[in-house]
């Protein structure tokens, strides 16, 4: 499992990557491979309550469907996030005993929060180990421990669009990007909007992945097994796995997306929100 930190500007800056190459694809901490979806897209379901801090569950839904949109839009590339509805299924994760019952999910968890109380919110991908496949994607909202927004969040509370804009990177197969005007950089500030919009670093990483009339940069592309012995750029730094999982899954591994923010320790008296 790996976690991804977006940050408040100033904290923990030194478990930024130190790299050059900006844009990075998510990939196994152990083998290198590079997690992708195989036929550039991915049915997205929003559960049908939501988020409870925001009356018109429309509202919600669409900034959420925004937030995927972004992605969408980009001309270079031929990925697409296709919104499949709502749901009642609030469970996330894979089950490999039941496969066709799985859907990537976007949810709100409301009740309980069993994660770091300061993430915001938490992508978990499901792979193959040996060739990097993705088979599901479920998003987390934190609204046990957060307020969320669809408009001008003020302060003490997070829009959804940006937070959903910067998810969906994840969701797709993107790592933290050392670019700070990106989508995928791994810093915000409170109230922060400006994820979402991509920026040209974001955009070169999924058309880098997901390119239009192109070859999906998978572990059986040449220009990955050179990335692996240090003679390609900066895009992403993934190695070719040894075996061929197209046969059925060999192995199925998570790969965590986790949004961060500190929030304020309110002093005694002052009203303000408590950790």
């Amino acid at each position: 499992m790996r976690a991804f930190w977006l940050l408040l500007p100033g904290l923990l800056v030194a478990l930024l990557p130190d790299s050059a190459g900006a844009y990075k694809r998510s990939r196994d901490p152990d083998t290198g491979v590079c997690v992708y979806w195989s036929d550039a897209s991915a049915g997205i379901y929003v559960h049908q309550a939501c988020s409870d801090d925001v009356g018109d569950t429309n509202s919600c839904i669409n900034a959420v469907r925004a937030g995927l949109d972004a992605w969408n839009a980009v001309d270079c590339s031929r990925f697409v996030f296709t919104y499949a509805g709502t749901t009642d299924v609030t469970e996330v994760g894979f089950d490999q005993d039941h496969w066709n019952d799985n859907i990537n999910l976007v949810i709100f968890q409301e009740q309980q929060w069993i994660h770091d109380s300061g993430a915001i919110a938490l992508t978990t991908t499901t792979y193959d180990m040996n060739s990097g496949e993705l088979v599901d994607a479920d998003l987390e909202f934190n609204g046990v421990d957060f307020t969320f927004t669809t408009s001008n969040p003020g302060p003490g509370r997070t829009d959804i669009q940006n937070t959903a804009t910067h998810e969906a990177g994840h969701m797709l197969g993107l790592d933290h990007s050392s670019d700070p005007e990106a989508t995928m950089y791994a810093e915000a500030p409170e109230g922060d909007t400006a994820k979402r919009t991509l920026a040209q670093d974001d955009i070169d990483g999924l058309c880098f992945v997901y390119p239009v009339g192109g070859k999906i940069p998978g572990y059986t592309d040449d220009t990955l097994s050179e990335l692996c012995q240090g003679q390609g750029g900066g895009n992403g730094g993934c190695c070719a796995s040894v075996g061929d999982g197209r046969g059925g899954l060999l192995g199925l591994s998570l790969l965590l997306g986790l949004l961060l923010s500190r929030r304020r320790r309110a002093r005694p008296g002052d009203g303000g929100e408590k950790e």
